[in-house]
């Protein structure tokens, strides 16, 4: 945010309304400035990475999250600053190199990174196993040991050369991106701010119960209709409170 509303006391000695001088009112610019952005890759827009593992001549299909491109810990990646990747290391966090969490078959866990021979960087890492376990008990410590592997394996199609390149393709796509707006931009408009829109799968799983007078199509849409007012609701930007409300909380996709 490189704007902030002056203090009351500026306002009073006639300065402008705005300055660029940090004060503890920023001002979020809307309209024209707001500039959301989503590649047409599919794969810079996700952070999400295909994994298949295989136990006991048994394969497995996992997902894997790393950050995304442009958050903090992908900095030396998106900097270009990484030249060779010399190893890649799970340490223990705790007792276990993975920590489940409270979705199903969901695991976290912490990726040390080294390049250029002397630096390093930690990545934080999420696991999930999409195919069902019939014994997860049995099943889930070889299917997490083979993740670790496959994790700490480098190479030119290993998977943190994979997070790599896909940092430095959308940081390169969006500068490209930022040059235009700031280009081609209307007299008086000023961009200080380019987004990336991020994709986020969200599933749900729900029984639910009716009676035999119930409309079922109407219900699902109901159901529907209030899942995406819950996360996001467009009439809200144009008619703050609008979405409150009605029941609705809103929040903010970015």
């Amino acid at each position: 945010i490189l704007f902030y509303q002056n203090s009351d006391a500026a306002l009073e000695a006639g300065d402008a309304p705005f300055t660029y001088a940090v004060t503890p009112n920023p001002v979020t610019l809307k309209g024209l400035y707001d500039v959301l952005v989503a590649f047409t890759n599919p794969d810079w827009n996700s952070n999400t990475y295909p994994l298949t593992v295989s136990v006991d001549e048994q394969t497995y299909r996992l997902e894997v999250a790393l950050p995304y491109w442009d958050d903090p810990e992908a900095a030396p990646f998106r900097a270009g600053l990484v030249n060779t990747i010399d190893a890649v290391a799970m340490p223990s966090l705790g007792t276990e190199t993975w920590r489940a969490l409270e979705e199903a078959q969901s695991y976290f866990g912490r990726v040390q990174v080294s390049y250029n021979g002397s630096d390093s960087v930690d990545l934080w890492v999420i696991l999930r196993i999409i195919d069902d376990l019939a014994q997860p008990t049995a099943a889930t410590p070889p299917i997490l040991a083979a993740a670790r592997t496959s994790l700490e394996t480098t190479g030119p199609d290993s998977l943190i050369q994979q997070f790599s390149q896909r940092v430095q393709d959308s940081h390169s796509g969006a500068l490209q991106v930022q040059h235009y707006v700031k280009s081609w931009r209307n007299l008086g408009e000023v961009p200080v701010r380019l987004q990336v829109a991020r994709q986020q799968e969200i599933g749900i799983r729900a029984r639910i119960e009716v009676t035999g007078s119930t409309k079922l199509e109407q219900l699902l849409a109901d159901i529907f209709l209030a899942i995406d007012l819950a996360l996001f609701a467009p009439h809200d930007l144009l008619y703050p409170g609008a979405a409150t409300a009605a029941g609705c909380h809103p929040r903010n996709p970015l």
